[in-house]
């Protein structure tokens, strides 16, 4: 999408199937192609629960090593 739109500043998907990971990577490189600000509304989607699921597993590892020291 951020290809295609190149003047897209916003991308709200909340809520949209289908909507992984690899549409962030996606933006990503379209942005570093053509450098702007975009905001990505992932609310809802897979995209946001892995990335919810990758900070709760990053907050209890970071509480272990805490704990260690």
């Amino acid at each position: 999408m951020c290809e295609v739109c190149f003047r897209a500043q916003e991308v709200d998907a909340c809520g949209c199937d289908g909507v992984s990971e690899e549409v962030v990577a996606a933006a990503l490189d379209a942005v570093r192609a053509a450098p702007r600000a975009v905001a990505l509304w992932l609310a809802g989607t897979a995209a946001a629960a892995a990335a919810a699921e990758r900070s709760q597993v990053g907050d209890a590892l970071d509480r272990l090593l805490r704990e260690r020291d």
